[in-house]
């Protein structure tokens, strides 16, 4: 047998004592500072704010989910396909789309459409898509829709059209096509 002995470990320094508060302030804990320990209610005020900015960014964000989920905002728009049904926003429609109501009011959301050998109310004769790169202005639109309609509408057969043009919000996201609906 050998006479080897294991080099003994070096010794370690003691660790440094924790750091004394200054007399009457507390003592410190978790990475605290001395001076947040001496400041009483601070921590609630900061609480206070990041809890109210965080419900601020929850509460927009459920906004915009619960826009996106029905339907308020929406595109970019892409006309359907021939013999889709259901509901769709007006950008959507092409000729030849029976709708099952014809919606009242200057601002159209959505129209339900139907297959033509169901009950309808309205036809969609045309839709114009345009490839102007910026909103060409209410009154250029309303003089396409003027000219268009008016010319697809007679051939269908009708004197009485609708048209529906985009708007300058819905321009932006792609609806850059006029429906023209004549009702039956």
């Amino acid at each position: 047998m050998s006479d080897f002995t294991p080099p003994s470990a070096p010794s370690m320094p003691d660790p440094p004592a924790p750091a004394q508060a200054p007399a009457g302030r507390g003592s410190t804990s978790r990475g605290r500072s001395v001076a947040a320990a001496a400041e009483p209610g601070r921590d609630w005020k900061v609480t206070l704010v990041v809890g109210f900015l965080v419900l601020v960014g929850a509460v927009i964000g459920a906004g915009v989910i619960y826009d996106v989920m029905s339907g308020v905002v929406r595109g970019p728009f892409t006309a359907a396909s021939a013999g889709e049904t259901g509901s769709m926003h007006p950008a959507e429609v092409i000729g030849g789309m029976c709708l099952a109501a014809m919606p009242s009011g200057d601002e159209v959301d959505s129209v339900e459409v139907v297959d033509c050998d169901e009950p309808h109310e309205a036809v969609v004769v045309a839709r114009v898509s345009y490839v102007d790169d910026e909103f060409p202005g209410e009154a250029e639109l309303a003089d396409r829709a003027q000219e268009r309609c008016a010319a697809e509408a007679a051939e269908a057969g009708a004197e009485a059209w609708t048209a529906w043009v985009p708007t300058r919000d819905t321009w932006e996201r792609d609806d850059t096509a006029i429906a023209c609906v004549v009702e039956e």
